[in-house]
């Protein structure tokens, strides 16, 4: 028989940084709701870090944040709730579509287009509810699976001692969609002014909700946080520092759930502490499930997320060998695409070279028998002012043996100290005196070498300027909280 899961619960709401004694439930807009088995006849049950069997209908955690900046918000997250009981109810599971996970992403969507439908019926039927709203995120454990489901920016996360934490949800807000386009930082979402507007919610006027499902394993040591943006709004997922080396934050999730697994109350107590210190604004809900016996173990997180070669165990010289060779051979794409370039650079500047050299010798002049001197060339044609395709000026050359130990500068027959060609009346005047010198009073050198003036290659990546494109984000149907 396949052993089952275990586990422990812990789950608290306050009214946090909108504590108000006279406003109904003192302010409080969040609702929750733990369910540890749906196969019993008690819904809405738990009792606090008491070791439990997961039922073959498994167990239910959901919470609701009524949206701040709307009429009767605690109102809206009372009906999602509401909604969420009825959907849950004893019977109402059976354990084969429990065990189904395509059954229960359509069954957790349909509760929540259900949940967004009755809060809009109560706006209809009560005027003073006018434009209440509410988020609302659930997950269904069943086997060794959990599945959420959502609509807003309410989160569920998982911790691992192995993995540490991870979201298993994405917000629907402005600022998410900006984080995913690259635009903002995660650490810029905090503080954000626009950071209280979702995207998608329950009583959205715009059209029926819009949940979005996901659905994970279950290991062993996971801890399951669902919470609504009172908490995750304050605490940063992880340790994080500034440039200078300063923490970003006192506190973190990651490090108070590690330090806090032997009970899930204490976990709960020291999240609320934190988010306190760290300035609560807003109502805070926290859910945590801490799986504390599965048939599932959570991997190394380097093997989780990276294939590993297989490596012969049968004989150990051949598996050092093999390990080696991997480890020389393996290289990365980044630096393959490197080497290709820089390749490619030495291909196309030889290419230039060679074509420049090729052109040069076709023009250059062949010796003459005599002894000294310079043939003789009719004037239109002298070889001295030829030109080369590129403009630059191939001058005559002597005989090697003529040339003499003195050398002058490279370049300066055809390249100014501006780094630009001379003019052709410059060179006109050049050749004019080299003919009319007798040839014994000429110096014995004469430039047969130009340099070459081939430009460096610069290879340059093509840039992409993001732009911010407008999204359903910043219509006017988001909802503020």
């Amino acid at each position: 028989m396949k052993s089952k899961i275990q586990f422990k619960l812990a789950a608290y709401s306050d009214a946090a940084g909108k504590y108000n004694p006279q406003a109904y439930n003192n302010g409080n807009e969040d609702c929750f709701y733990v369910d540890d088995n749906l196969s019993d006849n008690q819904s809405n049950h738990f009792v606090p870090d008491q070791i439990i069997n997961l039922s073959d209908c498994g167990m239910l955690m959901a919470v609701a944040d009524g949206m701040g900046g709307m009429n009767a918000g605690e109102v809206a997250s009372a009906i999602a709730i509401k909604t969420v009981e009825d959907f849950f109810a004893p019977g109402k599971v059976a354990p084969s579509m429990a065990a189904d996970k395509k059954q229960r992403q359509q069954y957790l969507e349909t509760l929540i287009v259900e949940a967004d439908k009755r809060i809009k019926d109560d706006e209809i039927a009560n005027p003073e509810h006018s434009n209440m709203g509410s988020t609302i995120i659930l997950a269904w454990m069943v086997g060794t699976e959990i599945t959420i489901s959502w609509c807003g920016d309410s989160r569920a996360y998982r911790f691992n001692p192995k993995t540490g934490i991870e979201p298993l949800s994405e917000d629907h807000s402005y600022v998410q969609d900006l984080v995913r386009k690259g635009i903002l930082t995660y650490r810029d979402t905090f503080g954000h002014p626009q950071g209280n507007i979702v995207t998608r919610s329950l009583g959205d006027p715009s059209g029926p909700a819009r949940p979005e499902t996901r659905h994970f394993n279950v290991f062993q040591d996971d801890i399951i946080l669902l919470c609504s943006d009172g908490l995750s709004g304050v605490i940063y997922d992880k340790a994080d520092k500034y440039e200078s080396g300063q923490p970003v934050s006192l506190y973190n999730l990651q490090d108070i759930i590690a330090n806090n697994t032997e009970s899930m109350t204490y976990c709960r107590q020291a999240l609320f502490d934190a988010a306190q210190k760290s300035d609560w604004y807003d109502n805070v809900t926290a859910i945590l499930c801490q799986i504390t016996g599965s048939p599932n173990i959570m991997p190394q997180k380097d093997e989780s997320k990276t294939a590993t070669p297989k490596i012969n165990m049968a004989d150990s010289e051949n598996n050092l060998q093999n390990a080696v060779t991997q480890s020389v051979f393996v290289i990365p794409k980044k630096k393959i695409r490197y080497a290709f370039a820089v390749l490619l650079a030495f291909i196309i500047g030889g290419g230039v070279v060679w074509y420049w050299l090729s052109g040069r010798n076709g023009e250059q002049i062949m010796p003459t028998d005599e002894p000294e001197g310079i043939m003789e060339q009719p004037s239109d044609s002298n070889p001295a002012l030829q030109k080369t395709d590129s403009d630059s000026i191939i001058v005559e050359e002597i005989d090697e043996e003529k040339i003499g130990n003195e050398e002058k500068p490279r370049g300066e027959n055809r390249i100014g100290k501006s780094g630009k060609p001379n003019t052709i009346a410059n060179q006109n005047a050049t050749a004019a005196k080299t003919h009319d010198e007798p040839a014994e009073n000429k110096p014995d050198t004469t430039i047969s070498e130009q340099k070459s003036n081939t430009p460096g290659l610069t290879l340059i990546e093509g840039s992409h300027e993001a732009g911010i494109t407008p999204s359903d984000s910043t219509s006017s149907n988001n909802s503020l909280k």
